[in-house]
């Protein structure tokens, strides 16, 4: 991964994952453990995701009518 990605990452003092959450954190089992299993780096050791500022995004209710 591109040290600088992580470093801008690292730069954030939260972020919310909005949708896909349950998503994001089953692909990070996943990818923790077949890098248990000492398989090499490829394409399914990833997932696109994107971050957006607070002050562009609007977080409205689940329940709304």
């Amino acid at each position: 991964m591109s040290a600088a990605i992580v470093d801008a990452f690292g730069r954030l003092p939260r972020l919310y994952i909005a949708d896909g959450h349950h998503r994001a954190a089953s692909a990070g089992q996943r990818a923790r453990r077949l890098a248990n299993g000492g398989g090499g780096a490829n394409e399914s050791d990833r997932f696109l995701a994107v971050a957006f500022p607070d002050t562009q995004v609007q977080i409205l209710a689940y329940n709304r009518p």
